[in-house]
């Protein structure tokens, strides 16, 4: 199969926060043998032809991102990073829009912050019919606290987590994919109803519930596929 890996997002972060704790650094050239290991070297291992597209902004090590065997990379400015037109799903679309449309391939739009814990054709979960796999129902972890009475209808939320999307690339499907993203005003979270309004086939890559914010510190954080690398600092 023809695999088309898109990285998108942020590379370097020298220091952020998130959710008022402190602050951290990552780099993903400290954490690319991982990435190449478990998804360039696995896919290609595997039998498939594989061309790998880069989106990010622009860090103190963009020479050494290309020579990643990249066939594209994007440096965006990033003092537009979060501002309107750069936003995380209007990333994503100027990220497939590098790409050839309807080749009947797959895409991985993947961040570069993902730790995998094994290699990735073993979890992809491309056997069932599908137009887009996302990676399982999100489980937000301030929703701990709620009681087991009447579980079933306080987890029949429509949250999905949002770290990787696979696309099949036919069907006019990238198109549909930015239409209905194409509004980021709403949590990254909470786009399955529109993919399911624009006909897009989703699929969990796995089933349960988990939290995307893999730092959290719950049991929901330890999901089977991968951890955010995210080293908190001392403030």
């Amino acid at each position: 199969m023809n695999i088309h890996i898109v990285l998108r997002g942020q590379y370097y972060v020298d220091k952020s926060t998130r959710h008022g704790r402190s602050s951290y650094k990552r780099d993903f050239l400290d954490i690319r043998h991982n990435f190449q290991s478990n998804v360039l070297d696995d896919l290609r291992l595997s039998g498939h032809s594989t061309k790998l597209w880069v989106m990010t902004y622009s860090g103190p090590s963009d020479h050494e991102i290309e020579n990643l065997g990249v066939h594209k990379a994007v440096f965006l400015d990033p003092e537009l990073l979060g501002e309107p037109g750069y936003r995380q799903f209007e990333v994503v679309s100027k990220s497939l829009d590098m790409l050839p449309q309807n080749d009947g391939g797959l895409i991985l739009v993947l961040r570069f912050d993902m730790i995998y814990k094994k290699p990735i054709s073993t979890w992809m979960n491309l056997e069932s019919d599908f137009d887009l796999v996302v990676p399982w129902r999100e489980m937000n972890e301030d929703w701990q606290a709620w009681h087991y009475v009447d579980w079933k209808a306080k987890w029949s939320h429509s949250r999905i987590g949002d770290t990787f999307f696979f696309l099949k690339n036919l069907r006019d499907n990238v198109r549909r994919f930015k239409k209905a993203t194409e509004y980021d005003t709403r949590c990254a979270h909470e786009k399955l109803d529109d993919f399911l309004s624009r006909g897009l086939r989703v699929r969990y890559c796995v089933d349960g519930f988990y939290n995307s914010d893999t730092a959290c510190g719950t049991p929901l954080a330890d999901n089977p596929l991968f951890f955010l690398q995210r080293p908190f600092l001392v403030s």
